[in-house]
Protein backbone atom coordinates (compact mmCIF):
# COMPACT_ATOMS: atom_id res chain seq x y z
CA UNK A 1 0.00 0.00 0.00
CA UNK A 2 1.21 3.69 -0.59
CA UNK A 3 2.55 5.04 2.23
CA UNK A 4 0.93 8.30 1.63
CA UNK A 5 -2.43 6.68 1.26
CA UNK A 6 -1.84 3.94 4.19
CA UNK A 7 -1.49 7.37 6.49
CA UNK A 8 -4.51 9.11 4.76
CA UNK A 9 -6.69 5.70 5.66
CA UNK A 10 -5.03 5.09 9.05
CA UNK A 11 -6.80 8.75 10.44
CA UNK A 12 -9.60 8.22 8.73
CA UNK A 13 -10.39 4.62 10.27
CA UNK A 14 -9.02 5.93 13.44
CA UNK A 15 -11.16 8.92 13.92
CA UNK A 16 -13.96 6.30 13.30
CA UNK A 17 -12.89 3.60 15.85
CA UNK A 18 -11.80 6.22 18.24
CA UNK A 19 -15.70 7.99 17.79
CA UNK A 20 -17.36 4.20 18.38
CA UNK A 21 -15.01 3.66 21.45
CA UNK A 22 -15.78 6.74 23.52
CA UNK A 23 -19.61 6.46 23.66
CA UNK A 24 -19.56 4.11 26.42
CA UNK A 25 -17.14 2.80 29.20
CA UNK A 26 -15.62 -0.33 29.10
CA UNK A 27 -17.42 -2.84 30.53
CA UNK A 28 -14.46 -5.57 29.75
CA UNK A 29 -13.74 -7.98 31.95
CA UNK A 30 -10.13 -8.23 32.70
CA UNK A 31 -8.42 -11.43 34.10
CA UNK A 32 -4.92 -12.90 34.77
CA UNK A 33 -3.58 -15.84 32.99
CA UNK A 34 -0.39 -17.86 33.36
CA UNK A 35 2.71 -17.83 31.02
CA UNK A 36 5.81 -20.29 31.29
CA UNK A 37 9.25 -19.35 29.43
CA UNK A 38 11.62 -21.63 27.40
CA UNK A 39 13.44 -21.15 30.73
CA UNK A 40 11.01 -22.45 33.40
CA UNK A 41 10.01 -19.08 34.80
CA UNK A 42 6.48 -18.25 35.08
CA UNK A 43 5.13 -14.61 33.98
CA UNK A 44 1.55 -13.46 35.20
CA UNK A 45 -0.51 -11.69 32.00
CA UNK A 46 -3.48 -9.54 32.14
CA UNK A 47 -5.79 -11.19 29.67
CA UNK A 48 -9.28 -9.71 28.07
CA UNK A 49 -11.55 -11.03 25.09
CA UNK A 50 -13.18 -9.11 22.77
CA UNK A 51 -16.98 -9.31 22.34
CA UNK A 52 -16.67 -10.79 19.00
CA UNK A 53 -17.31 -14.38 18.81
CA UNK A 54 -15.15 -17.04 16.98
CA UNK A 55 -11.22 -16.73 16.05
CA UNK A 56 -10.19 -13.31 16.27
CA UNK A 57 -7.03 -11.32 15.76
CA UNK A 58 -4.36 -10.61 18.85
CA UNK A 59 -2.06 -8.42 20.23
CA UNK A 60 0.58 -8.36 22.66
CA UNK A 61 1.06 -5.83 24.92
CA UNK A 62 4.89 -5.12 26.53
CA UNK A 63 4.92 -2.36 28.93
CA UNK A 64 7.35 0.10 30.46
CA UNK A 65 10.39 -0.01 33.44
CA UNK A 66 7.43 1.90 35.82
CA UNK A 67 5.75 -1.67 36.05
CA UNK A 68 8.60 -4.17 35.91
CA UNK A 69 10.02 -1.97 39.04
CA UNK A 70 6.72 -1.18 40.71
CA UNK A 71 4.80 -4.46 39.96
CA UNK A 72 1.01 -3.68 38.54
CA UNK A 73 -0.12 -2.51 41.32
CA UNK A 74 2.44 -0.11 42.31
CA UNK A 75 2.43 0.91 38.60
CA UNK A 76 -1.28 1.58 38.42
CA UNK A 77 -1.05 3.96 41.68
CA UNK A 78 1.08 6.18 39.65
CA UNK A 79 -0.80 6.14 36.98
CA UNK A 80 0.05 3.52 34.89
CA UNK A 81 -2.47 1.24 34.58
CA UNK A 82 -1.97 -1.74 32.44
CA UNK A 83 -5.35 -2.72 32.52
CA UNK A 84 -6.63 -0.11 30.84
CA UNK A 85 -4.68 -1.10 27.50
CA UNK A 86 -5.40 -4.56 27.73
CA UNK A 87 -8.94 -2.91 27.92
CA UNK A 88 -8.89 -0.69 25.00
CA UNK A 89 -7.24 -3.73 22.70
CA UNK A 90 -10.25 -5.92 23.05
CA UNK A 91 -12.35 -3.25 22.93
CA UNK A 92 -10.84 -2.58 19.27
CA UNK A 93 -12.24 -6.56 18.66
CA UNK A 94 -8.85 -8.30 19.34
CA UNK A 95 -7.69 -10.93 21.92
CA UNK A 96 -5.65 -9.19 24.25
CA UNK A 97 -2.60 -10.18 26.23
CA UNK A 98 -0.15 -8.26 28.94
CA UNK A 99 2.63 -10.05 30.41
CA UNK A 100 3.56 -8.10 33.73
CA UNK A 101 7.17 -9.04 33.05
CA UNK A 102 9.48 -8.60 37.46
CA UNK A 103 12.67 -9.61 36.03
CA UNK A 104 15.51 -7.68 37.96
CA UNK A 105 13.62 -5.05 39.64
CA UNK A 106 15.72 -4.76 41.93
CA UNK A 107 18.81 -4.50 40.18
CA UNK A 108 17.77 -2.74 37.20
CA UNK A 109 15.85 0.48 38.46
CA UNK A 110 14.88 3.41 37.09
CA UNK A 111 15.75 6.45 39.91
CA UNK A 112 15.68 10.12 40.40
CA UNK A 113 16.11 10.43 36.27
CA UNK A 114 18.66 7.97 35.73
CA UNK A 115 19.26 4.20 35.57
CA UNK A 116 20.90 2.12 38.22
CA UNK A 117 22.34 -1.16 37.83
CA UNK A 118 24.92 -3.05 35.83
CA UNK A 119 24.59 -4.37 32.20
CA UNK A 120 24.65 -7.55 32.44
CA UNK A 121 21.67 -6.78 34.60
CA UNK A 122 20.08 -4.10 31.52
CA UNK A 123 20.83 -6.92 29.49
CA UNK A 124 19.25 -9.62 31.55
CA UNK A 125 15.87 -7.20 31.85
CA UNK A 126 15.46 -7.58 27.90
CA UNK A 127 16.62 -11.46 27.59
CA UNK A 128 13.93 -12.06 29.80
CA UNK A 129 11.64 -9.72 28.23
CA UNK A 130 12.42 -11.77 24.69
CA UNK A 131 11.67 -14.97 26.34
CA UNK A 132 8.27 -13.96 28.06
CA UNK A 133 6.80 -12.59 24.27
CA UNK A 134 7.65 -15.65 23.14
CA UNK A 135 5.91 -17.59 25.67
CA UNK A 136 3.08 -14.85 25.19
CA UNK A 137 2.67 -15.59 21.28
CA UNK A 138 2.75 -19.13 22.28
CA UNK A 139 0.05 -19.24 24.88
CA UNK A 140 -2.00 -16.93 21.93
CA UNK A 141 -1.33 -19.85 19.25
CA UNK A 142 -2.74 -22.24 21.09
CA UNK A 143 -6.01 -20.65 22.29
CA UNK A 144 -9.34 -21.48 19.92
CA UNK A 145 -10.28 -17.50 20.29
CA UNK A 146 -7.02 -16.40 18.22
CA UNK A 147 -6.33 -16.69 14.63
CA UNK A 148 -2.67 -17.53 14.87
CA UNK A 149 -1.67 -15.94 11.60
CA UNK A 150 -3.16 -12.81 13.04
CA UNK A 151 -1.08 -11.99 16.36
CA UNK A 152 0.77 -8.51 16.48
CA UNK A 153 2.84 -7.05 19.11
CA UNK A 154 3.14 -3.70 20.67
CA UNK A 155 5.45 -2.02 23.28
CA UNK A 156 5.72 0.98 25.04
CA UNK A 157 9.55 2.38 26.49
CA UNK A 158 11.45 -0.56 27.64
CA UNK A 159 8.65 -2.54 26.81
CA UNK A 160 9.39 -1.07 22.99
CA UNK A 161 12.71 -1.92 23.23
CA UNK A 162 12.02 -6.02 24.00
CA UNK A 163 9.26 -5.77 21.22
CA UNK A 164 12.28 -4.80 18.70
CA UNK A 165 14.57 -7.40 19.86
CA UNK A 166 11.80 -9.88 20.09
CA UNK A 167 11.07 -8.93 16.22
CA UNK A 168 14.72 -9.64 15.56
CA UNK A 169 14.99 -12.86 16.84
CA UNK A 170 11.36 -13.67 15.17
CA UNK A 171 9.21 -11.50 12.97
CA UNK A 172 6.46 -13.44 12.32
CA UNK A 173 4.27 -10.82 13.48
CA UNK A 174 0.88 -9.36 11.35
CA UNK A 175 2.10 -6.08 12.85
CA UNK A 176 4.22 -4.45 15.65
CA UNK A 177 3.58 -0.61 17.32
CA UNK A 178 6.52 0.77 18.80
CA UNK A 179 5.86 3.30 21.02
CA UNK A 180 8.17 6.04 22.39
CA UNK A 181 11.11 2.74 22.87
CA UNK A 182 13.47 3.45 25.37
CA UNK A 183 17.14 3.37 24.45
CA UNK A 184 17.94 1.54 27.36
CA UNK A 185 21.98 2.67 27.13
CA UNK A 186 22.73 0.87 30.48
CA UNK A 187 22.31 -2.18 28.38
CA UNK A 188 25.33 -3.78 26.96
CA UNK A 189 24.33 -6.04 23.99
CA UNK A 190 20.66 -5.02 23.84
CA UNK A 191 20.31 -1.17 23.54
CA UNK A 192 17.95 0.65 20.89
CA UNK A 193 20.69 1.89 19.32
CA UNK A 194 22.68 -1.37 18.90
CA UNK A 195 18.71 -2.81 17.83
CA UNK A 196 18.41 -0.42 14.47
CA UNK A 197 22.18 -1.54 13.93
CA UNK A 198 21.50 -5.17 14.19
CA UNK A 199 21.91 -6.86 10.89
CA UNK A 200 18.66 -8.56 11.33
CA UNK A 201 16.91 -5.48 11.22
CA UNK A 202 16.36 -6.08 7.25
CA UNK A 203 14.31 -9.06 7.92
CA UNK A 204 11.81 -6.86 9.68
CA UNK A 205 9.41 -6.45 6.72
CA UNK A 206 6.58 -6.71 8.55
CA UNK A 207 4.44 -4.00 9.00
CA UNK A 208 5.75 -1.17 12.09
CA UNK A 209 4.29 1.98 13.07
CA UNK A 210 6.69 3.81 15.43
CA UNK A 211 5.11 6.54 17.50
CA UNK A 212 7.16 9.14 19.54
CA UNK A 213 6.10 12.46 21.38
CA UNK A 214 6.76 16.07 20.49
CA UNK A 215 8.23 16.48 24.05
CA UNK A 216 9.56 12.86 24.70
CA UNK A 217 13.20 12.09 25.92
CA UNK A 218 16.00 13.41 23.30
CA UNK A 219 17.96 10.46 22.76
CA UNK A 220 14.72 8.61 22.36
CA UNK A 221 14.18 11.33 19.40
CA UNK A 222 17.01 11.09 18.29
CA UNK A 223 17.76 7.33 18.07
CA UNK A 224 14.65 7.03 16.57
CA UNK A 225 14.50 9.80 13.69
CA UNK A 226 18.10 9.34 12.95
CA UNK A 227 18.71 5.56 12.89
CA UNK A 228 15.59 3.41 13.64
CA UNK A 229 13.14 5.01 11.40
CA UNK A 230 15.40 5.21 8.37
CA UNK A 231 16.44 1.72 9.05
CA UNK A 232 12.82 0.33 8.98
CA UNK A 233 11.39 2.62 6.42
CA UNK A 234 14.09 0.75 3.85
CA UNK A 235 13.32 -2.74 4.70
CA UNK A 236 9.39 -2.45 5.13
CA UNK A 237 7.03 -1.07 2.15
CA UNK A 238 4.31 -0.72 4.88
CA UNK A 239 6.02 1.66 8.05
CA UNK A 240 4.52 4.85 9.67
CA UNK A 241 6.63 6.94 11.93
CA UNK A 242 5.02 9.65 13.91
CA UNK A 243 6.38 11.87 16.18
CA UNK A 244 4.52 14.97 17.02
CA UNK A 245 1.88 13.42 19.63
CA UNK A 246 1.57 16.60 22.05
CA UNK A 247 3.55 15.06 25.03
CA UNK A 248 6.56 13.57 26.46
CA UNK A 249 7.48 10.07 27.27
CA UNK A 250 4.94 9.66 30.48
CA UNK A 251 2.19 11.09 28.12
CA UNK A 252 2.18 7.59 26.81
CA UNK A 253 1.18 6.01 30.18
CA UNK A 254 -2.43 6.95 29.21
CA UNK A 255 -4.71 5.54 26.18
CA UNK A 256 -4.60 8.85 24.77
CA UNK A 257 -7.71 9.08 21.53
CA UNK A 258 -5.10 10.87 19.32
CA UNK A 259 -2.65 8.63 19.45
CA UNK A 260 -4.53 4.98 19.79
CA UNK A 261 -7.13 5.62 16.54
CA UNK A 262 -3.84 5.62 15.04
CA UNK A 263 -2.62 2.49 16.58
CA UNK A 264 -6.34 0.98 16.27
CA UNK A 265 -6.43 2.00 12.59
CA UNK A 266 -3.04 0.81 11.67
CA UNK A 267 -3.60 -2.80 13.32
CA UNK A 268 -7.17 -2.79 11.56
CA UNK A 269 -5.76 -2.18 8.27
CA UNK A 270 -2.81 -4.73 8.14
CA UNK A 271 -5.83 -7.61 10.25
CA UNK A 272 -8.29 -6.71 7.57
CA UNK A 273 -6.24 -5.53 4.42
CA UNK A 274 -7.70 -2.68 3.83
Amino acid sequence: MNKTFSLLVLGFLGSIIAACQSTAASNTVVSWVTLHTSAGETVRALYAEPKQAGRRPAVIYNHGTGVRQFGYDGAAAKGYDVKDYVRAIADAGYVALAPIREFNSDTARFERGQTVGSEAAWDGVVEGGIRTVHAARAYLTASPRVAADKIAVIGFSEGGNVTLWSLLENANYAAAVLMSPATLRSARKFGLRSAGKDPRIETLTLPVLLTVGADDMRQIRRVTSRLLAPRLSQVSQDFAFKDKYPGGHKWFHKVRPEHWRDVTAFLHCRFSHC
